[in-house]
Parts: structure tokens; C-alpha cells; sequence
């Protein structure tokens, strides 16, 4: 990636900067439309796929996966025979 070396932007694009950081996780093209629908509250996947039907099981998951990983949405396992999960913001 391209950095910056002076001036006020000096830094921007890094791997050490908040901001390249924030938007590289927010740059999913449905990530922002994930975490709205998470703000009501905890959603079952199910509950998340009829609610964004036009963004694939596959990418919903991936959409998941990563913000999960950076610690922005919580998975719960709710321990019954379906194996039901939910996610909620952390």
C-alpha cells in the first residue's frame, strides 16, 4: 500500500494507522448494512438473511467471519438441538 511520507496525511495508509485500519474493516461492501441490522439487537443468521435478501448466504458469512474477528460482533451459540446461532454487537 501507497504511504504518505510528509505533510498532514503523513502516515495514512500504513498498517499502523487507526484510520487505514477502520476502513480497511468497514470497506466490506456489506459490512455497514450488517451492523445496522445488528444495532435493534441479537439476530439468529436466518433472521440476518431475510433481512438483507439480496446478499448471499456465502457473503453474509464472510461479512461475519471478519468483523467477528475484529471483535465487533459476538457469536452465541444457544446450545439447542438446532444448533441456532446469534450475533450481536460487542
Amino acid at each position: 500500500m501507497n504511504t504518505v511520507d510528509s505533510g498532514p496525511w503523513r502516515g495514512i495508509g500504513d498498517d499502523h494507522c487507526p484510520l487505514s485500519a477502520a476502513l480497511r474493516l468497514l470497506g466490506g461492501k456489506h459490512t455497514t448494512m450488517v451492523m445496522h441490522c445488528l444495532v435493534v439487537g441479537d439476530l439468529h443468521f436466518l433472521e440476518l438473511c431475510r433481512a438483507l435478501p439480496h446478499v448471499s448466504r456465502k457473503v453474509l458469512t464472510d461479512e461475519l467471519r471478519a468483523l467477528i474477528a475484529a471483535e465487533i460482533v459476538t457469536r452465541t451459540e444457544e446450545g439447542d438441538a438446532l444448533g441456532r446461532v446469534r450475533y450481536g454487537l460487542s
